[in-house]
């Protein structure tokens, strides 16, 4: 198990609260502390964010060409490739019952797809809406 300062550096945010960022990488698994609730959360302001993001890109898209654009970025393929290139699981705290039963290095992809989605979510949350 890593320390977070290391999972900080590698998607390049420093967490104000780092017991947040404890809870985002505790499965239920391991703890009553754990990280379903910021999933909720999590999905919600990751598509939100996105979803701005490529709104301010070109106004030349289209209502159903951000909806696409936006799904492509936050489906399951590219969080789970997210997730491995930042090497979330490193990071997670499973119950050993948990930890068994997944393959050795890798989660299952709700695990991950959660993981991405978290840490995804506080990295956008520094962009700030020009005004």
């Amino acid at each position: 198990m890593l320390e977070l300062q290391e999972l900080e550096k590698r998607i390049g945010y420093q967490f104000k609260n780092r017991a947040l960022l404890r809870r985002a990488t505790t499965h239920r698994s391991f703890s009553a502390d754990h990280n379903e609730r910021l999933e909720f959360l999590g999905d919600s302001v990751l598509g939100c964010t996105i979803g701005y993001e490529l709104f301010k890109l070109d106004s030349h898209f289209s209502e159903g060409r951000l909806s696409r654009v936006r799904s492509n970025l936050v489906c399951e393929k590219a969080l789970d490739e997210i997730a491995a290139d930042v090497g979330i699981s490193d990071f997670l705290l499973m119950g050993e019952g948990e930890v068994k039963s997944a393959a050795p290095r890798s989660l299952r992809t709700p695990w991950k797809r959660f993981s991405a989605r978290c840490f995804w979510t506080a990295v956008l949350s520094r962009l700030r809406p020009s005004s």
